[in-house]
């Protein structure tokens, strides 16, 4: 049975007002997209027919693609044609630059995004090679997406540790812009990357809000997706802004996360964040490669990827609220590099099993609608770091949360009035990111400060002017050494604490005529080394509320910087992210902020949810510790404006019903069983739940006779596993007739 895409639109919207009937859902609801990447197969009933996406690359795609690209638009398979052009001929060594200053190459360009459509080539194209092609109907594209992985340009020169030529040319267009040398990166102090980094912005952003502007003039019916950086794998996402771009949706690879979850999942939340109303399209490792090259004079060895790998990171994907997954398949086949290919096009047993595997997840992925998250945390970090594991925090602090760099926070007008609680980190702040930190406090928000402050601002030496009000009469001295600190009960934020480091750095806060609006927690000491303590009069950890303001919100100010307990300085980072997660802890339960930050019994999961409508709640959890373990799931019922009472829990995961639970005022609490690296799927209604179908979590990995012919098989079509869908939209249809048909008689 072929399903095209098409018909896949048909069950997917089945399934949906499957929901809609059950759970009483807005019809609005919209369903996840999937996609593969690369040339669509050219044999029908090759995969097509799974997915709502197809994203193929160009220019110069034989007929055949070209003919099988406009049947799949024909069935209904939305086309986002990556547009490819750095590298093309006479492209190969230009840069941004090339094209915010030169005219000609500003024209080259635009022709060469024409040529993606006509197949004509420029005409600066070397005429001793055939180039034309059939070109794309873009009558029958969806989208198009600008670039390759990332700002495709980067991979044609080089400024980070040295200066290439064709960036270099252009160090007098820089001197006479910002009166400063160009130089590379690393040789440069912090004023110097503030302005380079501007500078570089502006450029990058002004191309590639060109060419939207190119495309929209002459296709706009297209949509245009802007290439994301994925932090911190392609370089440093402040040089290519992603708010100040035109764009109708964001694309990003996120296939190098691999067995780093949270770096996935603070991958998707960095943008769709910040940009919740644009679609954000993610492509995830959907291989295996396992195979060996020379490079460079050695042997080097290539193991990644796995089923369960693809299997874990569409759900962490799913739940962190993408709007689409796509699978990345381009691999060796075999155990060398001579022979590539991708999964669609592959022969070979492996290549059928994994091609087949993705379609099956595919098959899951598409019964569901987006989760539009809501997280309470914001994290406001320098480019460079990050939440994710081996990042600020131990690993597993949070259940769920929002990051953006200091940079996007202090120059975008972000809606903060979600979240209770920010977060930032040990920065040289810009005086717009003070300023929006001291209103959010003043108006009912939250702050914690990791890390003290720093006197200076983004410049080098540059005195911030912008105080925070616990700063106004306090001064800030710094403490190192060996240290201990005690904190006991009873405190304003129930922090308990007997801690001793033998390497410590911290900033602490030295009260001056200080008010009641602070109060200090805890104590510590310098020990000396014959052992004697010697108290110290200033405070490591601080809360800041304004008295003569009841409605603002507390500041907590936690000042170490690094501590380890023992004297190897590669423990620093360990010790202080422990420290960081036991005082973030206590502070949330200060702050009745439920859900959001772990417990000891809820570290390594991610639990989001999204309300589908009002009265009903799609929540995840994903369990990210390879054991079986019960998990307690807390939701805040005032976030979502839902009253206190009785609520039904469904499982989809499961296709059961857990129970009815009843909210202890606002907080509603459950447990739930979670296999290892499992994820469950609850609808949370007032209204049982009943829908007709389920989700399955772990779907079979194919065996080598479900993908290879037999004698006894008469064609190579997909497993009936992939008829699950269609069986179950009839039951579906069945649903929606009977309904129909009771209304008419109660009418009649």
């Amino acid at each position: 049975m072929t399903i095209c895409g098409k018909h896949l639109r048909k069950i997917k919207f089945l399934f949906l007002v499957q929901l809609i009937i059950s759970c009483s859902l807005c019809s609005s609801v919209k369903a996840i997209d999937t996609f593969f990447c690369g040339p669509p197969p050219l044999v029908a009933d090759e995969g097509e027919e799974r997915v709502t996406i197809w994203w193929p690359m160009g220019p110069r795609m034989s007929n055949e693609e070209v003919n099988q690209i406009h049947q799949l638009a024909n069935q209904g398979v939305e086309i986002n044609y990556r547009i490819l052009w750095w590298g093309e001929p006479e492209f190969e060594d230009k840069t941004i630059l090339d094209v915010y200053y030169n005219d000609m190459v500003k024209n080259q360009l635009t022709d060469l995004i024409d040529y993606n459509f006509n197949g004509i080539p420029p005409d600066f194209y070397p005429t001793e090679t055939d180039y034309s092609w059939g070109g794309l109907d873009p009558n029958k594209l969806w989208a198009v997406t600008l670039g390759d992985e990332e700002p495709a340009w980067i991979h044609q020169t080089s400024f980070h540790d040295t200066l290439a030529g064709n960036f270099n040319f252009y160090s007098s267009h820089y001197l006479s812009e910002t009166g400063f040398q160009l130089k590379p990166v690393y040789d440069m102090n912090q004023t110097e990357y503030i302005v380079f980094s501007e500078w570089l912005n502006e450029k990058n952003n002004w191309v590639y809000n060109f060419i939207y502007d190119h495309i929209k003039s002459q296709w706009p019916h297209l949509k245009v997706f802007q290439f994301m950086i994925m932090n911190p794998v392609w370089g440093i996402p402040d040089l290519w802004a992603a708010y100040e771009l035109k764009a109708d949706g964001h694309y990003m690879d996120c296939y190098y996360a691999h067995d780093n979850p949270w770096l996935l999942y603070e991958a998707n939340r960095r943008y769709k964040g910040l940009m919740p109303e644009k679609d954000f399209q993610m492509t995830l490792w959907g291989t295996i490669w396992n195979f060996s090259q020379m490079e460079g004079g050695e042997l080097v060895e290539y193991h990644v990827g796995s089923f369960e790998q693809m299997r874990r990171e569409a759900w962490l994907s799913y739940l962190s609220g993408v709007d689409a997954i796509g699978w990345f398949t381009w691999a060796p086949i075999g155990s060398s590099a001579e022979e590539w290919s991708w999964g669609q096009l592959r022969t070979d047993t492996l290549g059928k099993r994994l091609f087949e595997y993705v379609n099956r997840l595919n098959v899951e992925l598409e019964k569901l609608p987006t989760l539009q998250l809501q997280p309470q945390v914001l994290g406001i970090v320098d480019e460079l770091s990050n939440f994710a594991e081996k990042g600020i925090f131990a690993d597993g602090t949070f259940l769920e949360y929002d990051i953006v760099t200091q940079r996007t926070f202090a120059k975008t007008a972000l809606d903060l009035s979600a979240y209770k609680l920010l977060i930032i980190f040990n920065c040289n702040n810009y005086e717009e990111t003070v300023l929006k930190l001291n209103d959010y406090v003043t108006n009912g928000g939250n702050l914690l400060i990791l890390g003290g402050t720093i006197p200076q601002n983004v410049f080098e030496n540059g005195t911030r002017i912008t105080k925070f009000p616990f700063e106004l009469h306090t001064t800030q001295s710094f403490e190192f050494g060996h240290i201990k600190y005690n904190s006991s009960k009873p405190n304003p934020i129930d922090f308990e604490l007997d801690y001793e480091a033998l390497s410590h750095q911290s900033y602490a806060l030295l009260p001056e005529n200080a008010t009641e609006n602070y109060q200090p927690i805890g104590e510590h000491f310098q020990i000396l080394e014959n052992g004697t303590a010697i108290k110290l009069n200033s405070y490591p950890l601080v809360l800041y509320k304004n008295s003569l303001n009841p409605s603002s919100g507390s500041i907590l100010y936690w000042g170490i910087s690094k501590s380890s307990q023992t004297e190897e300085p590669d423990e620093n980072q360990k010790y202080t992210r422990l420290l960081y997660r036991k005082v973030l802890r206590a502070y949330a339960k200060y702050l009745n902020l439920t859900g959001a930050v772990s417990t000891n019994t809820t570290e390594n999961c991610l639990m989001t949810q999204g309300q589908l409508a009002d009265g009903t709640i799609l929540a995840g959890i994903t369990n990210m510790l390879n054991e079986n373990r019960p998990i307690s799931y807390s939701l805040d019922l005032d976030r979502f404006s839902l009253p206190p009472g009785n609520y039904w829990v469904h499982s989809l995961d499961a296709n059961e019903t857990l129970g009815q639970f009843s909210s202890t005022g606002p907080i509603l609490s459950f447990s739930a069983e979670v296999i290892a690296n499992g994820t469950r799927l609850l609808l949370i209604s007032q209204t049982k739940p009943q829908p007709a179908f389920s989700v399955d979590i772990f779907p079979p990995v194919p065996t080598k006779e479900e993908v290879e012919p037999t004698t006894s098989s008469l064609s190579t079509k997909p497993s009936s596993y992939h008829l699950l869908p269609s069986l179950l939209s009839l039951t579906v249809i069945i649903t929606i007739e009977i309904i129909i048909l009771t209304r008419k008689r109660v009418k009649g």
